[in-house]
């Protein structure tokens, strides 16, 4: 019998190094691919299977109508010190080339979705109410909104029990949007365009927040959609504690779910036609 030689030795244990240190690649996504006729429809009414142009598999997502928004389907538990990666391919093969967005939707403990309203605070306006603000109220009282954004209001509001460091993102004790910013004497108005919900005295920490639709769109953002199947990826680790970010997942997120949206701008529900395809969200090794 041949005595082992140290190269096979070091060879050997290269390889026990490398399956113990290796991140298994899992879609967390359940049907990413359209390869379950019935959880199709559960994506977006106005998807189907199309089972000649596709990625990979048996099939893709064809979408048919105009400013379709598709969510995956279960709540995906992360992790914030590992290291994700979101991707998925996409075609146009209609008459009117829409836009593509791919991303992620936030949410929290309880699974309640996480606004951008919540967490896109405006950078020192941290202040306090100058008087108690009753519920009823559409006129309130601050101590300093000096640096607060006052070109166009009404994408403003106030939240209320703000943190200096951030620990109440996502803040969800917003006010409606404001109407109107203006100094009175050693104070700052804000009109409200509806009346406060609640009673908050006076020293209640308060901040400017922007008001702000969509989700993270990570992976792709308003993407024209060519007639050849093309890849859109990105990397996500880490919370950003102070607001949205396309690096990192938002204050307060537990659960993610992947928000896909196709045909975005597209005039006409007949010219529109797009594919998509191995919607993929899985843990990938840190970058060293």
């Amino acid at each position: 019998m041949k005595p082992v030689t140290s190269k096979f030795v070091l060879w050997f244990a290269a390889l026990i190094f490398i399956a113990e240190n290796a991140v298994v690649a899992e879609n967390l996504i359940k049907d990413g691919g359209a390869e379950n006729a019935s959880t199709v429809k559960k994506w977006h009414k106005h998807l189907t299977m199309n089972s000649e142009d596709k990625v990979s598999g048996e099939n893709s997502y064809q979408g048919d109508a105009k400013n379709i928004w598709a969510r995956s389907l279960e709540f995906i538990e992360i992790d914030p010190a590992k290291t994700y990666k979101l991707s998925g391919s996409f075609k146009s093969v209609g008459k009117d080339q829409g836009y593509c967005y791919l991303g992620l939707v936030m949410y929290d403990a309880n699974k309640r979705t996480i606004s951008r309203d919540y967490i896109t605070r405006k950078g020192g306006s941290q202040t306090k109410l100058a008087a108690d603000a009753k519920a009823g109220d559409t006129v309130i009282k601050l101590a300093d909104c000096s640096k607060w954004y006052t070109k166009k209001p009404a994408r403003t509001r106030v939240a209320f029990g703000a943190k200096e460091d951030f620990s109440d993102l996502p803040n969800t004790a917003l006010s409606d949007p404001i109407v109107k910013l203006e100094k009175q004497g050693d104070v700052y108005e804000v009109t409200l365009q509806k009346p406060l919900k609640k009673d908050y005295p006076a020293g209640t920490e308060v901040r400017q927040h922007f008001r702000g639709g969509g989700y993270q769109y990570c992976a792709a953002s308003y993407k024209k959609v060519p007639n050849e199947w093309t890849k859109y990826s990105a990397k996500v680790k880490g919370i950003n504690q102070k607001g949205p970010s396309n690096k990192q997942f938002w204050p307060g997120t537990k659960y993610v779910k992947a928000i896909v949206i196709i045909n975005y701008n597209c005039k006409k529900d007949e010219d529109c036609k797009t594919l998509f395809d191995d919607i993929v969200f899985e843990e990938v090794p840190d970058e060293k």
